[in-house]
């Protein structure tokens, strides 16, 4: 389950990279000013995606036409850059230009990959040509091309089967920010399609799990703090009851009284209990809320 607070921790990091702009058009509204300049491979994906997100099929086909004329080689640092590839790639497939040179560009890092690299590359293929629902790829990266270049097609069951796995999990999902953003948006957007939280809300119920658990926390703290304080107190009192009885049962007063007091198991084992108890009640809080086991 993705909590507000992590959410907001991981992307503070990463936008303190070059990365800031890009993650604005793709996880907020923008839309920024863009540059038609072509020398700086990150400007160039945020200025794609912008005109991804306007329908601007001119300025795209300039830029792309003019980015197009770079030698692609093993040594071209952005085409392992998945964000820059995915701004190219929906730019491409929007306005129905030539697939072949960053087919090619994909196909060039495709054999060194990581798993989960060659199953990024898989999914940009298949949005390529307009596969939106392949169960060999991350539909989450279908869900956000589709949403930014308003080419929805949903497909219902792997937007549920996404949606599931995603709230499920922790975070964060991999150990890619590329597929961590584009998972972040997918789960926005699954939400707003399914007409069952509109952002705002998903921002509220985001914010009310972590305050739950917090506040459930405390709230078993101070139970398990109370019954053992009452327990303590019951015993020094039955001590005291015994201590008055001792001339009219002796053995009995004797034994009861080791057991009760310092000297033996003495009242104190009850605090040992206070980590059980704390745990027994938040489990009953829980139960009686409904809500789920992690």
């Amino acid at each position: 389950m993705v909590y507000i607070e992590e959410q907001s921790a991981y992307l503070s990091q990463l936008k303190l990279s070059p990365l800031e702009p890009l993650l604005k058009e793709v996880l907020y509204d923008g839309v920024a000013e863009y540059s038609m300049e072509t020398h700086n491979a990150n400007e160039v994906a945020v200025s794609l995606i912008i005109c991804v997100k306007t329908g601007n099929k001119i300025d795209a086909e300039t830029i792309l036409n003019q980015f197009s004329k770079r030698r692609v080689n093993k040594d071209s640092h952005w085409i392992y850059d998945n964000f820059i590839v995915f701004s190219i790639v929906c730019a491409v497939n929007k306005f129905e230009l030539s697939t072949d040179w960053i087919s090619g560009a994909i196909n060039l890092t495709y054999s060194t990959a990581t798993p989960v690299d060659k199953k990024i590359k898989d999914t940009f293929r298949n949005i390529l040509t307009s596969n939106y629902s392949s169960r060999g790829d991350y539909h989450q990266i279908s869900v956000v091309y589709q949403f930014l270049a308003k080419d929805k097609k949903p497909n219902e069951a792997r937007l549920n089967e996404m949606y599931i796995e995603l709230w499920e999990a922790s975070f964060p999902f991999v150990d890619d920010d590329f597929l961590n953003v584009m998972s972040l948006k997918a789960l926005e957007v699954a939400f707003i399609q399914k007409a069952l939280l509109d952002p705002h809300q998903f921002a509220l119920m985001n914010s009310f799990v972590p305050k739950f658990k917090k506040r459930s926390e405390i709230i078993a703290n101070i139970i398990s703090w109370t019954l053992i304080t009452i327990i303590t107190v019951a015993s020094f009192y039955l001590l005291g009851l015994l201590n008055e009885k001792s001339k009219s049962y002796p053995l009995f007063s004797k034994v009861i009284f080791f057991l009760l007091s310092v000297s033996g198991f003495g009242v104190s084992i009850f605090w040992g209990w206070k980590k059980g108890l704390s745990k027994f009640v938040l489990m009953l809080i829980n139960k009686i809320f409904g809500f789920p086991k992690e």
